[in-house]
């Protein structure tokens, strides 16, 4: 393996893991929609569950076609 994609897997696994725990972090934490500022007045995190695919991409289609 070079090491350009070394560099590419390490970055992308590192942001796999990262919200990985995150996620755990806010679903073990957080009540649904309960919101906690990371920095002030800019960026806060809020609990949500999204029904769909990426962004709310097929939110209104049916329960079989979004389950893998």
């Amino acid at each position: 393996m070079d090491a350009k994609t070394r560099t590419v897997s390490l970055v992308v696994g590192t942001i796999l893991v990262l919200d990985q725990v995150t996620k755990a972090l806010v679903a073990r934490t957080l009540r649904l929609y309960e919101s906690v500022p990371v920095i002030d007045s800019f960026f806060h995190l809020t609990r949500v569950h999204n029904t769909g695919a990426a962004f709310g991409v097929l939110a209104q289609a049916p329960a079989w076609f979004r389950q893998p």
